[in-house]
């Protein structure tokens, strides 16, 4: 991650908060703030499988274990 996209999820993590803060569950806020990252991310593929591969963060399934 470049130095300047480090500068730019602390406004994102912001703006995904207030958009997000109407979902029930926490759950559902992270992945919605997942969504938009992968959004505004660079990136041929823009459906949740793909973004959320490239993204840092790891998403785990209930049924996982």
């Amino acid at each position: 991650m470049e130095p300047s996209e480090m500068r730019v999820w602390p406004v994102i993590e912001r703006f995904t908060g207030e958009i997000f803060a109407d979902l029930p569950r926490q759950d559902q806020r992270d992945k919605g703030e997942l969504y938009a990252r992968g959004l505004l991310t660079d990136g041929t593929r823009k459906s949740l499988v793909p973004m959320a591969t490239a993204s840092a963060w790891v998403i785990s399934s209930p049924n996982s274990s």
